[in-house]
This record gives structure tokens, C-alpha cells and sequence, in this order.
């Protein structure tokens, strides 16, 4: 227990077993004053929070030698004033003063100077000892008991300090005449100073112990209870100077009046003080207990004692964070507050004349509105940088003075019965109507949406989801959704939350309406959400980007499956501290929820700056936004009747809401705080106000804290540790991190307490976030790094190698002040994001880790990483400027082997680029190093790139070159994956050369390994890639089989944008064969699926096929407007070897039109630009159709350019097409038979619609 008092039975406060209110002891009194505290405390707290914790820190650090300096000779501390105390040696002649003053001088002699980071600050002390008679008070203010000291050996010893200089110890001329002979000295013709004891003085310690009943008496129970050290207040901080009595009994009476207000105001008093300031006390507002209304309680209370006081007195107030906590050490120490504000209040005092009240900064702007405040000018203080206006209190304003109310011009009951209609038309429509409700904390955003609920929600299923504000973790908002709606449980066995999650899902999944393999295709990625795994799932084998996408788009599918079912109310909760990922999520969902009765609430508070946050950023009569604004009072009048189930008088109303401004947070804090003190009667007419004088400002802080200091030791002490957790409370975590062994019965309480809400039985919610800023931000540094360490280890403990979690052990072990630890999750949690495709969090932490590794291999190894984060994230000048800097440190290691993968990933993303100069080079020097090496798989990796680099130039020998290399050492090492890779390549060279047997064997092989590794996705890709063959080698059965076996297995696996691309194949050979509604449909799933994924390039393929197959059906102006699409498209992304097919096909649209100029103008651009492109294909059918145009105008010109089209090795399809036309043009027989035994042939071999379209026009000729 800590030793808050002096030594009760020296001073004689027992006798004869009754208590002494007075008394005087002969003794010596010795003041130590540090040098350097003022310097040091302007200089830290500059630094806020940190540089007051470091300041209390540092006083500890110094008193604690000193008061085991003073009780070693038996003698105690009777007070502490900031950077000074006052010790007292009973019945000594000096020799132990100067004893203890000697070891004093002694430690800071071997300490001057305290550092902390780039401060440091040089310390050292001034002692004054003087001897006499000390007398001493203990008066009752209220309950408790306070003491003070006085007497002329008081004054001596502070004068004797003030001759000193920096370790200096002065002892006034009645010491030194006792002690003469047993000390060296010197004298300056003023003072004695003394050098050093010629004698031996014996330690004997101080050992006196209070019984806890003894230390009631003079210690509030409030600090008695403190558990912590020391915690961050905002505390109303008065000094007051008061002229002091002449006789004793004057002096207690006196105490007992200043006391007895302090203690009815709620204040505390640090302690009353007679030294070289004069007769002080120091009362504190706010600490260790704080009320809604600290600031009008201090200036109450120096008023009230103003009015009740005939004595001359002066004060001064301020307002601000400061520490407030214990000083000194377990043998002596002081409740007390530090802080620039502290010392300012008693720098104003000082300044005051008697008879004036003065008081500034913070406190004086916010007492204008309820004080007459008289400026007194503006004054230069020691340790403040800039002047400060000073004002004199002058009264209290009346009403209509003082009141900072202001009437809201928003009512809720208009704000209601619009979101109520707005659910009604999602209902009614069966479309998605969204609202967007922002108001600032505590205004009401959750209670109104509260009501809409309970009135319009019968017809939803209702979804709540709600974004943790501290952690903000990717797609926290619906990882805890999911693990809420799934019911897992931490705390039991895997298999038992798997259990769970399925008997949930398949509850679900009968219910669904149609797609239900879209549904089930969601399941391992919303099992994923929950923390549900499947071993061996489609989940575990995609790569990152796959597994982001897919989460993306399953999310989406199982609320379009839960509202096909029943209307939905979906309720996302501070949204304006959404993550990135989940807020892309919310957006996919608006779009796939767009056709279904939803209707959805965010709720978001305002910016600091009053300005609304971009959320969804939609517009349109279905996106709608609206500002809460503060409650009228005529509606605050029923919210306060509702917290008390009774009537409330007009006067009770008026003052909560005043006071509480309108904000439905504060007024039901305040509420409750007034029915818990008594503040207002309960009648037969229901309550009313008890007392109207008491003032409670608005501030939420105050309000706050006051609310969590009437909270029980326990559950403040659990609401604290709780803070560090986040919004969501993990009982697991929680258990093990209290010091209590059973927290249930505490849990309840905050329950009943409205502090936090049970989620489920091991998962607890802050019922309100401000509260838990509240909680952890009173903390202490020291306390928080303990307690986030506790946190970190349970987390270990509970969920060890959960990918979830890393993120949240980083963050937790980096504010324990672990750096190796919080290396180590965060280089674990950057690679989790990055596996699950959360680039945002990936980039972020992979950034982080840069600045704090110091190995190099690491950061090589990180930058590679990073520079991979940067290409996925489109920032390719941040991709490269990292891979050349892992390159630079690399070459500078002198390691060959992080030297070689550096220039093959820098190389890697020069060549994706198209910058193949710079890649080769790079790859070259690579592959000598590999070799050098023996790094076999490096090497492969490499002639990979290698061979990229060729293919992409069109040199396909030189690519078959290296991709047979790299297949070659694949099979050196038998790396199965990089086999199929290279067959893969291999059969693109192939494919791209039109010699599709050879490229079918490739692609045969590569389906054969993955088969054989049993990678799904791997055997998608190559059946997909085998039906390319078989349409190409008009064996359109097999190229059916192929792409439907791959599409399954996309659609299985959840792969969209695989989807996308095998939609398109399968739609074309669908259009080839004339099917064309299915071909439309799959050309639709692609377009549908491009435009969700960005990919620009496929949603102008499929503007262009839909165009296709409306001109088919003579959709004349729907096939311009798709063609039209396609062409913006493909302009914008100029890729030139499909723009040229677009716009062939509109020149082809134009023609049958008859809008023949503009189909030669758009004819000759595409053969020229196939011709550059090398596109022969479209070239030919460009050039033919630009002859057909020409015919109409020039027919001999035309047939004859027509004519030289017939060259040597001409395809037979081209043939035909030549043929037919010619047949057109000069009706010739010979034309005719050629054209129409041409087609049947084709035909036969590959029944394509078009082949048949044109037999069936020869025939019609006949």
C-alpha cells in the first residue's frame, strides 16, 4: 500500500490514544527544491500526452532516491510542491537534515542529467535546512482531513534554499551554530554552506504504518481505490492564496471552510501549502474523480468561497489534459496532477492581485458563456513561450446571458417517415433504395434507424454490419458479420465452428430461388470471412488475386440469394471509418443488388470539419443523403421520458436539453447521471428537477469520464482493458489479459450499465464508440504497452497462425514497444493481405516494414514483394523505382543469388510493360548468374521471361527456344507447375501459328499435370486453352466440351474474370453455329462480368459480339449503338489488332444500312490498320468488303481488284467469299458453281451458320 501521509505518530497526531487536530514537534526541517523541472516540464509538454507521462516518469525517477534519502535518517515528507518537497527530522539537531541533504546532493552529482530520445535536461538540487519549532493542522473539510504545516523553521529553510545554486545545501545560522564542528563549510558573509559531515551519521529508518480506517480519514476512497499509477484527465485545475490567520484556532477554521467547499464542489484537494508562495491549497476538478461539470464547479467554488470568506485571498484557473496520478514512491507519495496547465494556475495566481479571480485559455473561452469575463491583458509567464490574455471573473451571467443554446431546425419525425418510405419502395419496386444518414457522434444515427426497424421491419430480414473504427482491418466489416450470422465461437474446436457455419448455411441454402450454384460457389469464401477453411478448397488453391475478386463477388451472391428470398434491410454502421476492401465490397454489392427489394442504411458521422464523407459516391433517385441534425426540444422531451418509463416536467427538459445541446447521446448520459446523484425527484406527476443551480456542460469528455468514474472499481478497471481491444470485445482475450478471475458477473454489470452489448456469448460490442475512445485514451503509455502486450500473447495463445489475426498482433505488439515482434506479424499480415488480395493493407505494411528491417536480404525480399503490390495496384513508377532499389542493394550485398532475382523481377515487369531493350539485358546477366549458381529453378523462371519477350515481338523461333529450355529444366528438377507452364507457352506458339495439332498436344500435356497435381484452376485454363484448338480445327463438338468443362470449373471455383474470357469463346462458336440466343446470353455473362472487373478490353468484345448478333437478327440501330461502344472503347485503349475488326464490322453493318459512304470510309481504316497490325484476316475481309462498296459506283474496277484477291495459297474460306461475290457482281455460272461447291465443302467440314447462309443465297439465285 502506498504511504500517502507523513508520520502521523511523530507528529503526535496520536496521544494516549485519542487524535490530536493540532500540534508541534521540535525539529529539522530540510527543502529540497530541483533545479531544471521548469525547463524540462515546457520542454515535454509540448509533446502532449507523451511528454506528461515522461514528466511523471522522471519525477518518479528522481524522488524516489530522495525519499529513501529521508526516511533512511528517519525522517518523513510532510508535503510535495511540484519540483520541491519538505522533509521533517523530529528532535534532531541538523546533523540528520544534512546527512540526508549530502546523499541528495550526492545522487545528482552522480545523475545530471535525465534523457529521453533527442531531449535531455540537467538536473541538480538546492537544499535549505533550518531547525525549530514546526507546528501543524488537521482540519476537517467535509469527511476528510487536511493538514498543514507552518511556522517560522518553514520560512527559514525555504529562505535558506532560496542562497542556494545547483547543489548547493544552505543552512540558516541556528543549524549551523549546533552543527559547526561536525561539518566543513563555507560562508559567503550571508549564508553557510555546507561541504561535507566530518562524522558518521547512523541510518535508522522510518517504518510507520497506518491502519486502513486512519488513512480514510485523510484520503478520499477515491484515491484509496486507485488501482493505476497515474491516467490522462482533463482536469479544472484552482489555486488559491489565501492570507493566513494569527492563531491557531483561526487557521483550522479556515482550512476547514476552504476544504469544505472544495469537497462540496466535487473538487480534491492536492494539498494546502505554507511556504514560499505563502498559504496556498491546490484543488483539483476532475481528478481522481470527474464530473459532467468540473469547470463550473471550480469557478463556483472560488466564488462561493469568495462570498463566505472574509479573508483576502486571490486564485487562479485553467483547464486541461494533464497526468493525474501518484508522485514519489510506495514509501511516500501524493496524488497530484501534472501538466503546463497545472503550473499556469499557479502562475496566475501568483500574478492576481488579492481580491481577484483569474483564469485563461481553455477554461476561459468556455466559461464566457456562462461567466462575466473582464479582460485583464495579456502576461508574460515562466515557461510559457507567448503571451496569454488573462481575464478576471466578474460573475455569473444570468440566463439569458449565458446560455449557448441553439434550436435544431431538423426534426426526427420527418427524418423517420422518409426512410420508412424508402423502405417501402424498395419493397414495392423491388429495387435497391440506398440512404446515406450522416450526423456527428452521438447525435442519434443508430436510435432513429432503431425506429425504422421496429416499424417497417416485419417485411425485412434486417443485416447490421459495422466497421471497427480502431483496427480497421480489411473487411473487418464483414468478418465480423459473418462470424456473427454463423455463430462462431472462439472458444470451442474448429470442427465444432464448422459444424456451426453448415448447419447455418444449408438452413440458408434451402431456401435459395434459382442459381443455387452461384450460392454454394460462395461458400468456402464467406467460410472464409467466418474463419472457416476447407482443406484442399477451391479457396486455398487460387491465387491472391482470384481469392479478392471472388470474396468480392461471393459476398455479393449471398445477399442477392438472401434477397430473392425475403426483402432486406441492410444497416452498415460508421461507415466513414470503412476500409478500403470492405468498402469495394458494399459498392459490388449496390450493383448486384440493384433489380431486388433492398433497402440500405450507412450511417456515418460528419468530418471534423462539418463536410460530408464520400461513401458510395452514387447518385440517382434511389441514392438519397441526409444530415441529423440535434433534436428539438419539443422531441427531447419524449426521449428523456423514454429512458425514464415516466412524465417529465417542462423544467427538467429544459435544462437536458440545454445542457446537453440536443445530442441524444449526451442527454441520456446526462440523464442517467442525474437519476444516479439525486439531481432530479420522482413525484406523482413523474420527475422533475430536484436542484436548478447545477451546470453541466455539453463536452463529451467530461461527460464521458464522469460516467466511467461512477462506474464500480471493477468494471472500470475491466471497461479500461477492454478499450485496447477495439469496438468488438473477445472474451477469450479479454479473460486473460484481467487480473480478475471471473469476469461474468462484471460483463452483466456493463450490460445493465449500457456499456457494451452482448453480441454472443463470447463476443461482447462497446455499446458506443466515444465511450471506448474515452476509456483507452485516459491510459497511461506505460499501462497501455502492458496491456497491448497482454493482449498480443492471448492472441498467440488463442489463435495462433490464424491469418486474420496477424494484422492485429502487429498492431498490438508495436504499441508493447516489440519491435521484433511486431516485425515479425507484420511481415506475416503484409503477406496475408497480399494472399487474399488486399492490396491497400499489403502496400501499407510492406511500406512500413521497408523503413524498420535492417537485414538486407530482408529488405530485398520485401521490396520484391512490395514492387509486385505496386504492379497489381497500376503504380508501375513505384514498382520500378522499388525493384531498382532492391537491384541497387543487392549488387551492393555482393550475393549473386539476390543480385539474379532482383534482375529478374525488375526484368519481369519491364517486359509486362512492353520495354523489352531494357528486359533482355537484365534477363541475360540473370541466367549467367543462375547458371553460376546452379539455381536451376531460377534459371527456368528466367528463360520464361526469356521466351515472353520473344513471343510478344513475334519471334516465335526464339521463343520456342527458350520455352523448350525452360521445360527442359523443369523437368531437371521435376517441378511439375513449371512443366505445365512451359507446355502452356509452347502451345500459344503453336496456337498463334495456326498449328493446332501441335498445339493440341501441348495444351493435352499441361491439362495431364495439373490433373496430376489436382490443380483446379490450372486444368480450367487448359481446357479452355484445348478448345481454342478444336474451334480452330472446326471440331466444334470437342470445342464445346472443352469450354463448357472449363466454364464449370471457373464458375466452381469462382473464378470471374476466367469466366469472363471463356464466355466469349464459348459465345463465338455458339454465334459460328447459329445459336444465337445462347451466344447473346454468354456474350451478356461477359459483358456483365468485364464491366464489374475494369476489364475494358473484353467489355468492347462483347459490345462488339452483342453487335454481331444484333445485326443477325436486323437490330439495326441496337448493333450501331454496341458497335459504336466497342469502338469508343477500343479507341481508348488502342489496341489496334481488334479495333480494326470493330470497325469492320460497323463498315459491314453500314453496307446493309445502304449507308455506303460511311462504310468505305470505315472499310479502308481497317485495312490499313490491319495491314499494320498484321491481322490478314480482317485485312482480306475489309479489302473485299471495300471492293463490294466500290461496285455500286465502278463495277468493272471493282471485279477486276476483286479478281487479283485469288492469289496462290489463298484460303479456301476466302476463295468461297471471292467466289460468291463475283457471282454477285457478273452473275457468271462458272462463279456460281465454284462459290457453291466451295461453301458445301466447308460446310461439311465445319457446319458454321455463315457457310450455310450463303449455300442457301446461291440456292435462292437458282
Amino acid at each position: 500500500m502506498r504511504n500517502l501521509l507523513p508520520d502521523l505518530k511523530q507528529l503526535g497526531y496520536f496521544k494516549n490514544n485519542v487524535t490530536n487536530s493540532s500540534g508541534c514537534i521540535d525539529a529539522s526541517v530540510l527543502f529540497v527544491d530541483v533545479s531544471g523541472f521548469t525547463n524540462m516540464t515546457r520542454k515535454l509538454m509540448e509533446q502532449g500526452k507523451d511528454g506528461a507521462e515522461i514528466l511523471s516518469e522522471f519525477m518518479n525517477t528522481i524522488f524516489n532516491p530522495l525519499i529513501e534519502a529521508v526516511y533512511s535518517y528517519n525522517g518523513f515528507i510532510i508535503n510535495f510542491a511540484g519540483d520541491a518537497f519538505t522533509a521533517v527530522f523530529k528532535d534532531d539537531d541538523g546533523r540528520r537534515a544534512v546527512a540526508t541533504a549530502i546523499d541528495i546532493r550526492t545522487f545528482f552529482i552522480g545523475n545530471p542529467v535525465l534523457s529521453h530520445k533527442e531531449l535531455s535536461f540537467k538536473i541538480s538540487a538546492k537544499s535549505g535546512i533550518s531547525s525549530g519549532k514546526l507546528c501543524w493542522i488537521a482540519a476537517k473539510g467535509g469527511d476528510i482531513e487536511h493538514f498543514l504545516f507552518f511556522g517560522d523553521v518553514v520560512d527559514k529553510a525555504a529562505e535558506a534554499e532560496h542562497c542556494c545554486t545547483g547543489n548547493d545545501i544552505c543552512v540558516n545560522s541556528i543549524v549551523y551554530e549546533m552543527i559547526h564542528d561536525s561539518v566543513e563549510s563555507v560562508f559567503n558573509g550571508v549564508s553557510y554552506f555546507v561541504e561535507e559531515l566530518k562524522i558518521q551519521i547512523e541510518k535508522e529508518h522510518s517504518e510507520s504504518t497506518l491502519a486502513i480506517e486512519d488513512l480514510k480519514k485523510f484520503i478520499p476512497q477515491s484515491v484509496l481505490e486507485q488501482r493505476i499509477a497515474g491516467e490522462f484527465r482533463e482536469v479544472v485545475s484552482l489555486f488559491i492564496s489565501y492570507k493566513m490567520p494569527e492563531n491557531n484556532k483561526d487557521i483550522e477554521n479556515m482550512l476547514s471552510y476552504l476544504a469544505g467547499f472544495v469537497q462540496k464542489y466535487g473538487g480534491y484537494i492536492s494539498g494546502f501549502d505554507f511556504g514560499d508562495k505563502g498559504a496556498t491549497l491546490l484543488a483539483l476538478f476532475g481528478a481522481p474523480v470527474s464530473f459532467e461539470d468540473n469547470l463550473e464547479r471550480a469557478v463556483n467554488c472560488v466564488s462561493d468561497i469568495r462570498k463566505n470568506i472574509s479573508t483576502e485571498m486571490r486564485s487562479g484557473i485553467t483547464e486541461g489534459v494533464v497526468y493525474a496520478g501518484f508522485t514519489g514512491s510506495s514509501r511516500r507519495s501524493a496524488y497530484t496532477a501534472l501538466g503546463d496547465n497545472v503550473n499556469l494556475a499557479a502562475r496566475l495566481m501568483m500574478k492576481a492581485p488579492f481580491g481577484s479571480d483569474w483564469i485563461a485559455g481553455k477554461a476561459a473561452s468556455r466559461a464566457k458563456s456562462g461567466y462575466n469575463l473582464e479582460s485583464s491583458g495579456f502576461f508574460k509567464f515562466k515557461g510559457m513561450d507567448c503571451d496569454i490574455e488573462v481575464f478576471e471573473i466578474k460573475g455569473k451571467l444570468n440566463k439569458e446571458e449565458g446560455s449557448s443554446f441553439s434550436t435544431a431546425f431538423t426534426g426526427r419525425s420527418m427524418e423517420l417517415a422518409e426512410l420508412i418510405e424508402m423502405a417501402g419502395m424498395a419493397k414495392e419496386l423491388k429495387k435497391l433504395h440506398s440512404y446515406t444518414i450522416f450526423g456527428e457522434a452521438g447525435i442519434g444515427k443508430s436510435r432513429l434507424i432503431y425506429e425504422v426497424k421496429r416499424k417497417a421491419g416485419g417485411d425485412f430480414q434486417i443485416l447490421s454490419l459495422s466497421t471497427d473504427t480502431i483496427l480497421r482491418q480489411s473487411m473487418n466489416m464483414f468478418t465480423s458479420f459473418f462470424q456473427r450470422f454463423f455463430d462462431q465461437n472462439e472458444n470451442v474446436s474448429a470442427d465444432e465452428n464448422k459444424l456451426n457455419f453448415e448447419k447455418i448455411w444449408g438452413s440458408v441454402s434451402a431456401d435459395v430461388i434459382g442459381k443455387k450454384n452461384e450460392f454454394e460457389a460462395a461458400k468456402p469464401y464467406i467460410g472464409a470471412l467466418a474463419g472457416v477453411f476447407w482443406k484442399g478448397s477451391v479457396y486455398e488453391i487460387l491465387d491472391a488475386k482470384s481469392r479478392y475478386e471472388n470474396t468480392i463477388f461471393a459476398v455479393a451472391d449471398f445477399f442477392v440469394s438472401l434477397a430473392e428470398r425475403k426483402p432486406l434491410m441492410i444497416i452498415l454502421d460508421d461507415m466513414h471509418a470503412v476500409d478500403s476492401d470492405s468498402l469495394e465490397v458494399v459498392k459490388n454489392m449496390v450493383k448486384r443488388l440493384a433489380d431486388l427489394p433492398v433497402v440500405m442504411y450507412q450511417l456515418s458521422r460528419l468530418n471534423d470539419d462539418g463536410t460530408k464523407p464520400v461513401i458510395l459516391g452514387m447518385t440517382g433517385d434511389n441514392f438519397k443523403e441526409m444530415v441529423i441534425d440535434k433534436l428539438l426540444e419539443s422531441d427531447a422531451a419524449d426521449f428523456i421520458q423514454n429512458i425514464l418509463n415516466d412524465r417529465i416536467s417542462h423544467d427538467l427538459n429544459r435544462f437536458v436539453f440545454s445542457r446537453s445541446e440536443g445530442n441524444p447521446f449526451f442527454m441520456e448520459q446526462l440523464v442517467l447521471f442525474m437519476n444516479e446523484r439525486g439531481y432530479i425527484l420522482k413525484t406523482d406527476e413523474g420527475f422533475s428537477l430536484k436542484m436548478d443551480d447545477i451546470e453541466v456542460p455539453g463536452e463529451v469528455n467530461s461527460l464521458l469520464v464522469s460516467r466511467l468514474d461512477r462506474l464500480s472499481l471493477k468494471l472500470k478497471d475491466l471497461v479500461f482493458r477492454a478499450s485496447v481491444l477495439g469496438n468488438d470485445i473477445d472474451l477469450a482475450v479479454l479473460s486473460e489479459i484481467t487480473e480478475e478471475q471471473e469476469i461474468v458477473d462484471t460483463l452483466k454489470e456493463g450490460i445493465d450499465e449500457l456499456v457494451w452489448n452482448e453480441v454472443s456469448k463470447l463476443v461482447y460490442s462497446f455499446r458506443h464508440a466515444l465511450l471506448r475512445d474515452a476509456a483507452y485514451s485516459m491510459q497511461l503509455k506505460a499501462r497501455l504497452k502492458e496491456i497491448h502486450r497482454k493482449v498480443a500473447y492471448a492472441i498467440e495463445t488463442n489463435y495462433l497462425n490464424e491469418g486474420r489475426f496477424f494484422s492485429s498482433l502487429a498492431f498490438h505488439f508495436e504499441k508493447s514497444e516489440d519491435i521484433e515482434k511486431e516485425i515479425f506479424y507484420l511481415r506475416k499480415a503484409a503477406d496475408y493481405s497480399k494472399s487474399q488480395y488486399h492490396n491497400t493493407d499489403a502496400e501499407k505494411m510492406y511500406e512500413k516494414l521497408m523503413k524498420m528491417l535492417t537485414n538486407n536480404e530482408e529488405l530485398i525480399e520485401v521490396g520484391h514483394l512490395l514492387g509486385s503490390v505496386y504492379k497489381i495496384s497500376g503504380k508501375w513508377d513505384l514498382a520500378e523505382k522499388t525493384f531498382r532499389d532492391s537491384l541497387e542493394t543487392a549488387r551492393n550485398t555482393g550475393s549473386d543469388n539476390l543480385t539474379a532475382s532482383s534482375m529478374k523481377e525488375l526484368a519481369y515487369m519491364l517486359l509486362e510493360k512492353g520495354r523489352y531493350d531494357e528486359a533482355q539485358p537484365l534477363l541475360d546477366s540473370a541466367v549467367e548468374l543462375y547458371q553460376k549458381l546452379g539455381a536451376v529453378k531460377g534459371e527456368g523462371d528466367v528463360e520464361g521471361y526469356r521466351g515472353l519477350i520473344h513471343y510478344y515481338k513475334g519471334e516465335l523461333d526464339d521463343a520456342i527456344e527458350h520455352f523448350s529450355r525452360k521445360l527442359e529444366l523443369a523437368e531437371k528438377i521435376d517441378d511439375k507447375a513449371a512443366k505445365a507452364l512451359s507446355y502452356r507457352y509452347l502451345g500459344g506458339v503453336s496456337y498463334y501459328r495456326s498449328n493446332y495439332k501441335t498445339a493440341l498436344e501441348y495444351y493435352s500435356s499441361q491439362l495431364a499435370i495439373s490433373k496430376e497435381t489436382e490443380n483446379m484452376l490450372d486444368i480450367a485454363v487448359a481446357e479452355n486453352n484445348l478448345g481454342l484448338v478444336y474451334s480452330h480445327m472446326n471440331d466444334f463438338t470437342n470445342a464445346a466440351r472443352f469450354y463448357r468443362n472449363a466454364l464449370d470449373t471457373y464458375k466452381k471455383i469462382g473464378i470471374r474474370q476466367y469466366i469472363c474470357y471463356t464466355s466469349n469463346n464459348l459465345g463465338e462458336l455458339k454465334f459460328w453455329l447459329g445459336e444465337y440466343e445462347e451466344a447473346k446470353k454468354l456474350f451478356e455473362d461477359q459483358l456483365t462480368i468485364a464491366t464489374e472487373l475494369g476489364i475494358k478490353r473484353h467489355v468492347s468484345i462483347a459490345y462488339n459480339c452483342l453487335g454481331n448478333i444484333c445485326r443477325k437478327q436486323d437490330s439495326f440501330e441496337q448493333a450501331e449503338e454496341y458497335y459504336n461502344k466497342a469502338i469508343l472503347i477500343g479507341e481508348e485503349l488502342n489496341v489496334q489488332t481488334i479495333l480494326c475488326e470493330y470497325y469492320y464490322e460497323k463498315a459491314s453493318l453500314f453496307f446493309e444500312m445502304k449507308r455506303f459512304d460511311e462504310s468505305l470510309e470505315l472499310a479502308e481504316k481497317a485495312v490499313k490498320m490491319s495491314t499494320e497490325v498484321n491481322r490478314q484476316d480482317f485485312r482480306f475481309r475489309s479489302e473485299l468488303l471495300k471492293w463490294r462498296i466500290v461496285s455500286i459506283s465502278e463495277p468493272q474496277t471493282a471485279i477486276e481488284n476483286i479478281q487479283r484477291m485469288i492469289v496462290e495459297n489463298i484460303k479456301e474460306e476466302n476463295l468461297a467469299e471471292v467466289e460468291f461475290l463475283l457471282f454477285i457482281l457478273t452473275k457468271d455460272e462458272k462463279h456460281y458453281e465454284k462459290a457453291l461447291s466451295l461453301f458445301e465443302a466447308l460446310y461439311k467440314l465445319a457446319p458454321k451458320a455463315a457457310y450455310k447462309e450463303r449455300i442457301e443465297s446461291l440456292l435462292s439465285e437458282k
